[in-house]
């Protein structure tokens, strides 16, 4: 009796295919983290040429016209999703002109303090998101335009994570303005909102938890001292949020200090309600540490 002679003519058997596959999926391993890589470095290259032909344009302008332009050219976009910000923009600095990205943030030299990675002096509306109201600049300075009612801004990456965010703000009549920080820069903005509030008991510094655009109770909160200059003065306010950690300053004294974290990372923004009047001066976001 004759046995019959196996034919693999037909294909592969279960063990060859599951050995190739093995091997495919370790070679993967190894290419697609180098490719990523790869990806990751054409884009910051791109994006360093990107603010290298803004600061070019830049230098261009004020040459011809003897002033400067700050204007960033729709162009030029980060292929991140970065924002371009201005790092210096004051023609008598010699680092002037510096342009620096949110993702791919451009450090100031060791003569500043910290890694920028938003700075305004609010001398135009560049890189600034108005989500609800109008705003509008008066005299280098940002204000909310029209009477009264909802005024909401937002500014920078919903990738930031620890940062902190300072802003120098004077306040002529009305309930208060508000700082967003670690918010998702949407109309109906989620994200935590530190608020001077004056209109709020006896006046008060106090953060909130804001949810698709609506308030909830303050998670801290502290009075206003008695005889704090409420009106027609400028304060510094400085909000560090590191990991759940919030530290809230204003003019370099401590006002609240607390642990939540509801939102681990987003973006900064601006915010007024009612009829107050604030006059925004300046704003700063920073790396932690």
């Amino acid at each position: 009796m004759s046995r019959r002679k196996e034919d693999r003519s037909g294909g592969f058997t279960l063990i060859e295919i599951i050995v190739a596959i093995a091997i495919i999926a370790a070679l993967a391993s190894i290419a697609i983290p180098q490719y990523a890589a790869y990806l990751a470095r054409a884009r910051a290259a791109r994006c360093l040429a990107n603010r290298y032909h803004i600061e070019m344009d830049e230098r261009a302008y004020f040459l011809e016209h003897n002033a400067p332009s700050l204007h960033i050219d729709e162009r030029y976009t980060c292929p991140c999703g970065g924002t371009y910000i201005w790092l210096v923009s004051d023609p008598n600095d010699p680092r002037y002109p510096k342009v620096g990205c949110s993702v791919h943030y451009a450090q100031l030299p060791a003569s500043s303090k910290g890694n920028t990675l938003f700075a305004t002096n609010f001398d135009g509306m560049d890189n600034l998101k108005p989500l609800i109201g109008k705003w509008k600049i008066r005299h280098g300075d940002l204000v909310p335009a029209g009477r009264g009612g909802e005024h909401r801004l937002a500014f920078g990456d919903k990738g930031w994570k620890d940062y902190t965010v300072t802003a120098d703000v004077s306040l002529s009549k009305g309930r208060g303005y508000g700082i967003y920080y670690r918010a998702d820069g949407t109309r109906r903005i989620s994200g935590y909102c530190f608020q001077y509030d004056p209109g709020y008991g006896k006046g008060a510094f106090l953060v909130r938890k804001v949810v698709n655009g609506r308030e909830q109770s303050p998670v801290a909160r502290v009075w206003m001292p008695k005889g704090f200059p409420v009106y027609h003065q400028s304060h510094q306010i400085s909000i560090a949020v590191t990991g759940a950690r919030h530290v809230i300053k204003v003019d370099g004294d401590t006002v609240l200090d607390f642990k939540d974290d509801t939102f681990p990372t987003g973006s900064a923004g601006l915010r007024t309600w009612g009829n107050s009047r604030a006059v925004f001066q300046s704003a700063t976001v920073s790396t932690a540490g």
